[in-house]
């Protein structure tokens, strides 16, 4: 697959070298692992366990279902990360969902640091698309303590692709000024987080990745994932 000359979320002005199975490549900053390998004409990213079938990219979220690899972090690799998730950093590392399957899995410990927290507030909202994070500007504006959880490496949903626009906002503009008005009023704002589990009495336990998202020399000591086990008043789900 070849580049579009304009448009998407990359910067082409900053490529970053990768390898895939051995193979050294390179994308940009922006992508993630999925659009690097589909952008250097890589199709086939694994095959099925069953038949052996050839399988490629065929979703951009977390409603992928084949695009699978092992990344190697500094002491240890991360099994099963999805490609369409996983934002491409430079030095990646990545083998193919293929070689999982038929037993190439890595030995020793994993040196990574891996913590959670726990965390209280009024309102909970999962999603932050535009349901998710005009609901959360409405409860922010009205003094209640809120969470905003969002699977995707920023917020804005199918605003991102969007060419409308939102309170006579471009949609990429409203999304942008949403989030720093919530970050700016105290709203503790989680990317990379997924809403795992709910738990009765409002509880919710989300599992969110931060160094694990970054390379090593960047992550500045930051944990692999986070786990946070959260306490709501009321919850909304906005996915």
């Amino acid at each position: 697959m070849r580049r579009l000359p304009a448009g998407g979320d990359i910067d082409r002005s900053r490529p970053l070298r990768f390898r895939y199975d051995g193979r050294a490549l390179t994308g940009f900053t922006g992508d993630t692992l999925a659009s690097a390998l589909l952008g250097a004409g890589v199709d086939v990213i694994g095959t099925s366990v069953s038949l052996g079938r050839p399988r490629g990219i065929i979703s951009a979220g977390l409603e992928e279902s084949s695009g699978f690899a092992q990344v190697a972090r500094a002491g240890a690799t991360e099994p099963l990360v999805r490609m369409s998730t996983l934002p491409l950093y430079a030095g990646l590392e990545a083998e193919g969902g293929s070689r999982i399957v038929k037993g190439y899995l890595r030995d020793g410990p994993d040196d990574g640091r891996f913590d959670k927290r726990f965390a209280h507030c009024d309102l909970l909202v999962v999603g932050a698309g535009p349901a998710g994070l005009a609901a959360a500007l409405l409860a922010s504006r009205a003094g209640a303590r809120v969470m905003l959880v969002e699977a995707d490496v920023v917020a804005g949903g199918a605003l991102l692709r969007d060419a409308d626009t939102v309170d006579g906002q471009p949609a990429a503009a409203w999304v942008s000024n949403a989030s720093a008005t919530l970050r700016n009023s105290g709203t503790l704002v989680l990317t990379s987080a997924t809403a795992a589990a709910a738990l009765d009495q409002n509880g919710m336990i989300v599992a969110q990745r931060i160094g694990a998202n970054r390379a090593v020399s960047e992550a500045g000591g930051l944990p692999e994932q986070r786990l946070w086990h959260v306490r709501a008043r009321a919850i909304i789900l906005a996915t």
